[in-house]
């Protein structure tokens, strides 16, 4: 596993950040002189490990920590989705990217701070990526209002505490918080779902980070649609919705959650009814259209929330 040697903060940067009084949730946890606190078994050594990330807050269990080999091959940034994330970031300068992975949709000309907990995604971060500390959404190493915008792209549904994680990131926010997440109603019309593999759907009806219900813990949120571009390069399941074949591409789904979190028979039958279909034309003749569309909406929202400023005192 590769790990870029710009995954680990400068000491003074983190002497900056690194929460000051983390309070008694961190009162077993061991001191270290340089970082205030680290992780439970672990501590930081100037000049040891310089290739590895800094560990500063309890991590939950990383479902890509499994499921994440070769993520990055399949999931490069797609720019037209990434321009709508830079607009929505408005002026912001500093940027906290949660659940960052290997650095997709981070965003260029800005001073970008990541965590991601998972050490495979870590270890996929190319050289010229973001600093990284490894810790999760729901316990942010980070003093209040440190950054002026927190981002985070279609990773809140993993969080083991969505309420907890969104108040963090509201926590150490100045100016905006952006999230991109699924809508799984979209998804009930778009034939991967709606035909082959309806257990999708099912999975994504479960995971409670739709957008309605994030704006319903962020007050002041508004949404708007992400189009997902008919040869996206971001291949998550959903950006296959005019190129059925790539579902047959071990590589294309292998770092899949929704993948991953179906049933062996369920991935089974619906690629046998898939291949029947394609061969038979009954694919094309229904869904032959959306090949030729530039792009569809497939549930894909963006969230965007302004913080609201402090009170002034006097």
């Amino acid at each position: 596993m590769r790990t870029s040697p710009r995954a680990i903060y400068s000491l003074d940067y983190l002497r900056a950040i690194t929460r000051k009084n983390p309070g008694p949730r961190h009162e077993a946890e061991p001191k270290n002189s340089a970082l205030g606190y680290v992780r439970p078994g672990r501590s930081y050594r100037p000049g040891s490990r310089r290739n590895a990330p800094i560990r500063v807050s309890r991590v939950s269990v990383a479902p890509y920590d499994r499921l994440g080999r070769g993520y990055s091959r399949v999931r490069q940034p797609d720019p037209r989705i990434a321009a709508q994330i830079e607009a929505a970031l408005g002026s912001a300068r500093t940027v906290l990217n949660v659940g960052a992975g290997t650095g997709s949709y981070e965003p260029g000309g800005r001073e970008v701070t990541a965590v991601e907990p998972s050490a495979e995604m870590i270890g996929q971060r190319p050289p010229e990526s973001a600093p990284v500390v490894q810790a999760s959404a729901e316990e942010l190493p980070f003093a209040d209002r440190s950054f002026d915008a927190s981002l985070a792209v279609l990773t809140v549904h993993h969080w083991a505490n969505l309420a907890a994680g969104l108040a963090e990131m509201r926590r150490v926010s100045r100016e905006r918080i952006v999230i991109v997440t699924f809508d799984p109603e979209a998804l009930a019309e778009l034939w991967i779902a709606s035909d082959y593999f309806p257990e999708i759907l099912s999975l994504k009806r479960r995971s409670e980070a739709t957008s309605s219900e994030l704006a319903g813990l962020l007050a002041g949120a508004t949404i708007e649609p992400i189009p997902v571009p008919r040869e996206c390069t971001d291949l998550f399941f959903a950006a296959l919705w005019g190129r059925p074949e790539k579902l047959f591409d071990a590589e294309v789904v292998r770092p899949m959650w929704v993948w991953q979190s179906i049933s062996e028979e369920a991935r089974r039958g619906g690629r046998e009814r898939l291949r029947a279909d394609l061969e038979s034309g009954a694919w094309e003749r229904r869904y032959g259209h959306l090949r030729a569309l530039p792009s569809l909406d497939v549930g894909l929202r963006l969230v965007s929330v302004p913080c609201a400023q402090p009170e002034s005192e006097g």
